[in-house]
């Protein structure tokens, strides 16, 4: 990455950029706006686009009709299209289209949650734990956070989650609205979607129509949500105010500098060599030719590239002396607006993240090779069973994080899942870890010694849990049936989970919530200096983030705001039309009747992350003109320090959805309904 200016990070630490910043809706109004951007939101656009937005799996979704039709990414809706598709109808590779509601296909086991109220429990929160001892506050903090969000859904009907922001100092009792009947409406080819494929994958200029339509429905018809967003009636143009609206992931920019050098030094590094390996052994057993290698190996391909590609990313930004360097000058600002009292404080918690790290650095990779089961659903749902049953017996502060709150009801979705499942690349994965351990973590572990009178190949065949009925039956059967049950892979997984749950409740405990209450010492020390005039970093809720429509330079290039359909016959023509640059018969037929100068893809300076996938582009007035579906290389930065040097969020533009739904599909009725007619 070539970022021209130690200055443009520097300033991260110390002024506050116009786009700067993911809010959460309570304090939208603290965001500058007005002064930097000439922006004044009206609490009922603020509150309008908070309904029309949901969180879909872990990205996002944004209702766009009263008829409950929801836009959102491809690959965000990836799941959902492969579990609909049999083997002859395949419509990740062909596409989809319903032509009426009797042909919209449901998404089994999916929902998309709408936030509907919050409330501030802060004082609650803190009456209730007052005068507990630091080390034990945490675990009273879930049991009040539990007690509260069972208070309100006993009183709502809601779904109702505690989300914790600047480190505690304030705690926002979100409840959701809950649909889980969705069902796909309509999908482009794969190829069109991922045009360009892995190697202009957090690229740009891009030419990918990573874009789906599915719908919410309720008692068996189409849902009216509480909103939906309008088309936009005017072509944005470059230099307008762009608003997005998602559910970033996590982001670091609060975590004390020894936790982002040992992101830097170990971790990162430890990951992109596990992906580098994880795709040479999928890429090879593609070539095999076996049972379902191409279909079995596309998401766990997908994933591994994506994961290696963004963690190289993150490791050249922390690599980059101006990221820690603007981290440093950031805390010595801090130290200066912090009384003498604070700047103690200070002193004590960037001293005990130091000794944290030396530990983290120890036991990393361990962790990680113990904890992630890398490709494998079998393991990881025969895993998680034998866990539940033994976790959902505990005191809900006792319990591992998956367990706990709102994470329970994740996991045992999870589990419940439809996602297919294919035996020959189960096989080659969980074998493959499997004689990765002793290198990784030494032959005398006692899971790698554990798992070495284990057949993957036989456990794989003989187990039934790829059938998701089986699964939700031991669900329901409780911890009994789970414990009784013969099933090879859950005896298997029974045997090992003495030699995992030490090693997950190790970090958990040791590792996650020690660093967790010093970020979370840090955020408050912060919030001490400037209350809520800054933002709290993402962790998976909803945000509000805002920025221009502009290109940007790199080696003297300027790279323009947006692409055009016709540039993507273009990038196609000079890749000779190979893959992964590849137009099918039927797109090269439907060029004579596109309008190639159709806006495809478009950048801004939106402060994005992962999670913000599927969220609505808006502008002023709050109506939608583009879907975000990623950021360029040089976003990657910004996990840690923001910068509008280069760094980009991409989008797919509206113009380009209708222009798909029109030259593929004849879809009238589809267009109509976007517009409002």
């Amino acid at each position: 990455m070539r970022v021209r200016g130690v200055a443009a990070l520097l300033c991260i630490a110390s002024c506050a950029a116009a786009e700067e910043g993911m809010w959460p809706p309570a304090y939208v109004s603290r965001a500058p706006l007005e002064r930097t951007l000439g922006v004044r939101l009206s609490p009922e656009l603020v509150q309008r686009l908070q309904w029309s937005t949901v969180k879909y799996g872990g990205a996002t979704a944004f209702f766009a009709s009263p008829q409950g039709l929801l836009v959102t990414n491809h690959h965000v809706a990836l799941r959902c299209i492969q579990t609909v598709s049999a083997r002859e109808t395949n419509y990740h590779v062909r596409g989809f289209v319903a032509r009426t509601h009797v042909e919209e296909l449901r998404c089994p086991g999916q929902d998309v949650r709408v936030l509907m109220s919050y409330e501030d429990v802060t004082s609650e929160i803190s009456k209730a734990t007052a005068g507990i001892a630091d080390a034990d506050r945490p675990r009273a903090e879930a049991r009040h956070h539990a007690a509260i969000e069972r208070r309100c859904h006993e009183d709502t009907g809601l779904r109702c989650e505690v989300v914790t922001l600047y480190g505690g100092a304030r705690r926002l009792l979100y409840r959701y609205r809950l649909y889980d009947d969705v069902r796909l409406v309509a999908s482009p080819e794969s190829s069109i979607a991922y045009f360009g494929g892995d190697p202009d994958n957090f690229e740009y200029p891009r030419y990918g129509l990573d874009v789906t339509l599915l719908r919410v429905y309720e008692n068996g018809a189409p849902v009216r949500p509480p909103a939906h967003l309008a088309l936009a009636r005017a072509a944005p143009r470059e230099g307008d105010v762009a608003i997005g609206v998602g559910h970033p992931f996590r982001t670091s920019r609060g975590l004390p500098l020894a936790q982002l050098e040992t992101l830097r030094d170990v971790h990162l590094p430890l990951y992109i060599a596990a992906n580098d390996h994880r795709i040479k052994l999928l890429s090879e057993f593609r070539k095999s030719g076996g049972p379902d290698a191409a279909q079995g190996t596309r998401t766990l391909l997908f994933s591994a590239r994506n994961s290696f590609k963004r963690d190289n990313g993150y490791l050249a930004a922390l690599r980059a002396p101006q990221t820690l360097a603007a981290q440093r000058v950031a805390l010595e600002r801090l130290a200066t607006a912090l009384p003498e009292e604070g700047r103690s404080t200070l002193a004590a918690v960037l001293a005990a993240a130091a000794d944290l790290a030396r530990n983290e650095r120890a036991r990393a990779r361990e962790s990680y090779y113990v904890s992630h089961f890398t490709g494998s659903r079998l393991l990881e749902w025969a895993v998680l069973l034998v866990r539940w049953a033994g976790e959902v017996e505990r005191p809900e502060e006792e319990r591992l994080d998956d367990f706990r709150g709102g994470r329970l009801a994740a996991t045992e979705q999870w589990i419940r899942s439809g996602v297919p499942v294919y035996p020959s690349a189960e096989t080659a994965v969980l074998r493959d870890r499997w004689a990765e351990l002793p290198r990784q973590i030494g032959a005398e572990h006692p899971y790698a010694a554990a798992v070495k009178t284990l057949d993957a190949a036989a456990l794989v065949n003989a187990t039934s849990l790829a059938d998701p009925a089986v699964r939700r039956s031991l669900l329901a059967g409780g911890p009994q049936a789970i414990r009784g049950s013969q099933d090879p892979l859950l005896v298997a997984a029974r045997a090992l989970e003495p030699h995992l749950y030490p090693v997950r409740a190790h970090y958990e405990r040791e590792i996650r919530a020690p660093l967790a209450r010093l970020a979370a010492a840090l955020a408050k020390l912060k919030f001490a200096a400037y209350g809520e005039n800054q933002y709290p970093d993402a962790e998976g809720s909803l945000r509000f983030a805002f920025g221009r429509l502009e290109g940007y330079d790199e080696d003297g290039m300027r790279y323009p705001w947006h692409t055009t359909l016709g540039g993507m016959y273009e990038r196609a023509e000079r890749a000779g039309n190979a893959s992964p640059w590849f137009i099918t018969q039927t797109w090269r037929k439907l060029r004579a009747s596109i309008d190639p100068a159709t806006p495809y893809n478009f950048v801004a300076t939106v402060d994005h992350r992962g999670g913000n996938s599927g969220s609505p582009v808006v502008n002023v007035r709050g109506e939608w003109f583009g879907v975000q579906h990623d950021g360029n290389r040089q976003n990657f930065g910004t996990q840690y320090a923001y910068t509008t040097e280069q760094a980009r969020m991409i989008a797919v533009h509206a113009d380009a959805v209708l222009e798909w739904l029109r030259a593929r599909y004849g879809a009238t009725a589809l267009i109509e309904e976007i517009r409002g007619h």
